[in-house]
Formats: structure tokens, C-alpha cells, sequence
């Protein structure tokens, strides 16, 4: 191998489109086509037992609203949807996510029952008691702060007495 192409290969592997590094950039903040057709549902895909276990275990009533940290692919979402009668809310860093949800829960979110948002966790836009039950998964990890994001997070309505 010459110098040229060793170099060459030495430039690619330290640049931008190293595929580890892709991967890793999309699985934070998916983004153009291959995050919003290809991430959401790799997404759906590979967390479906974690996500199905965790809105399990909030044993959503019908009356609880639901807020998605990082929704991704939307399958928590959806579940909630399914468990739920009240709002729901999604919140992702990726604006393509939040795109791609928009036309995922197209009919969700004409009825007014689902809001999805594009925002940073740190700075959620949203009031205390609006949200009775809060998910995440696989997302700690990439918030820079997760300590400030926690306290940003809507405190969850109180349970009814």
C-alpha cells in the first residue's frame, strides 16, 4: 500500500463518517432521512421489551396523563395510547423525530390528545402537574446534564385522593 492510500485511510477513519460515530451521533439525536426512517424504527425495534416494561410498570389509569422523554421511534407512545384516555405528551431533542412523529400519530394529535415537542430535557416547557406519569429510556446518557434536566422536568400530578 503506498503512502497516498495509506493516508487516505487514515483521514477516513479519523473524519465525520466513521460508521461507529454515525451510529452513535444518530442514536442521540437522529437526524434527515436515515434518522427519521430508518433510527425511529431501529429505535422501536431494539428497546421494545425495555420500553414495554417500563409503561407497564407506570399501570397508566385512564385518566393519567403521559409524558415521553426522548420518544424516539413513539412506541411508549403508543402503548400509553392505548392505556390512557388522557393527554400525552412527547418531547425529543431531534426535530426530525418530532417530524416523523407528526406524521406517525397524525390522528392523535388532530383529536388534542398528543403533543409532541422538540426541546432540550433541561429546558422542557412544560408547567408542574400537568403530567401524571414521566418515561424515558436509553436516553440518560446523552443528556450533558442530567441532574439539571431532572429538575426541569414537570413535577407529576399528585394522585387523586
Amino acid at each position: 500500500m503506498n503512502t497516498a492510500s495509506s493516508r487516505r485511510i487514515v483521514d477516513l477513519l479519523a473524519g465525520q463518517l466513521v460508521p461507529h460515530r454515525f451510529v452513535a451521533a444518530q442514536l442521540r439525536q437522529p437526524t434527515g432521512r436515515f434518522g427519521r426512517w430508518v433510527m425511529t424504527r431501529v429505535l422501536n425495534r431494539g428497546n421494545a421489551g425495555l420500553i414495554t416494561s417500563a409503561v407497564d410498570a407506570l399501570a397508566l389509569q385512564r385518566d393519567q396523563s403521559f409524558l415521553d422523554l426522548g420518544f424516539g421511534g413513539g412506541l411508549a407512545l403508543k402503548l400509553a395510547a392505548a392505556r390512557t384516555d388522557a393527554p400525552l405528551w412527547g418531547v425529543d431533542f431531534s426535530s426530525d423525530v418530532v417530524l416523523e412523529g407528526v406524521g406517525q400519530f397524525r390522528s392523535l394529535i388532530r383529536s388534542g390528545r398528543l403533543n409532541l415537542i422538540c426541546a432540550d430535557v433541561a429546558d422542557l416547557p412544560l408547567r408542574d402537574g400537568l403530567i401524571r406519569a414521566i418515561c424515558t429510556t436509553n436516553t440518560l446518557y446523552f443528556w450533558p446534564d442530567p441532574v439539571r434536566a431532572l429538575r426541569s422536568s414537570p413535577a407529576p400530578s399528585p394522585p387523586p385522593c
